[in-house]
């Protein structure tokens, strides 16, 4: 069977969304980075010092993943409980569909964090290995909004950049192009990580940068999108979630650099 005929007759048939076999994708993708990246030729040199073996790295990716997923879902659920209280079997189908971006983020931290524990590692370490990775999976959840319907762009004017796509009922327009440039631009931060991971620092650097980028990605472009959902005082509350991410991420980024830069200088800041 061709790969054409094994996606449709996964996702066509029924048996998971497309949102769900995007994810899939960049989770597979991000695992494979992972892998060919600490085997490369600098493999050959022998673990640097501070650093973990591949295999804590991705077992840290499938702890992460997990709890990304369990608080994903928990929340979405939570938020719409009132439907999920009276279908509570239909609450654990989460490759229905149905994720929340902030419960994705802080169970992938948690799943992260128990998972440092129990092998007695360094959490920044590990977190820095599956900073790239959380690109690509990023960059996946955009394109699987793109199939599926969701978090698409508000009706705009015909124009160059306007994209024909369809809302969660299937009504297609010109829109915003929201869920592709979501896509590329964490698909474009992966480079600029690239850079960083080259560059001796402390532990923890590439992880919050990464978390950060996909959270101000994600707050910014929360202001473009036209899928219905609650305000509060005014505001999406995706753009409050997102907002929720970013500001812890630049908070421990500011405090790594700080402690890199007192390494370097030996004195703290003046005030």
């Amino acid at each position: 069977m061709s790969a054409g005929g094994i996606i449709a007759s996964v996702v066509d048939d029924g048996l998971v969304t497309r949102y769900s076999f995007a994810l899939t994708l960049g989770v597979a993708a991000g695992l494979l980075w992972l892998s060919l990246a600490r085997r490369g030729p600098a493999a050959s040199e022998g673990p640097k010092p501070g650093s973990v073996p591949l295999s804590q790295g991705i077992d840290a990716g499938i702890a992460s993943l997990a709890g990304g997923l369990v608080g994903a879902r928990l929340t979405f659920v939570l938020v719409h409980s009132g439907y999920y209280l009276r279908r509570p079997l239909e609450s654990m189908s989460f490759w229905e569909g149905g994720l929340s971006w902030l419960g994705a983020a802080a169970g992938a931290v948690l799943g992260l964090m128990v998972y440092s524990r129990l092998v007695k590692t360094s959490p920044w370490l590990v977190a820095d290995m599956l900073a790239i990775p959380a690109m690509w999976v990023a960059a996946s959840a955009w394109i699987g909004c793109r199939l599926e319907g969701c978090a698409y762009g508000f009706r705009v004017e015909p124009a160059w950049w306007a994209l024909r796509a369809p809302d969660w009922t299937g009504d297609v327009a010109l829109r915003w192009p929201t869920q592709l440039v979501g896509s590329l631009l964490c698909l474009l931060g992966i480079p600029g990580l690239l850079r960083i991971e080259k560059r001796p620092r402390r532990a923890g650097t590439a992880a919050c940068l990464s978390l950060a980028f996909i959270s101000a990605v994600s707050s910014v472009l929360s202001l473009t999108r036209g899928d219905p959902i609650w305000l509060v005082f005014g505001v999406r509350l995706d753009t409050l979630a997102s907002i929720a991410i970013l500001l812890p991420s630049l908070a421990f980024l500011a405090w790594h650099m700080e402690k890199d830069r007192i390494g370097r200088t030996g004195c703290p800041a003046s005030l």
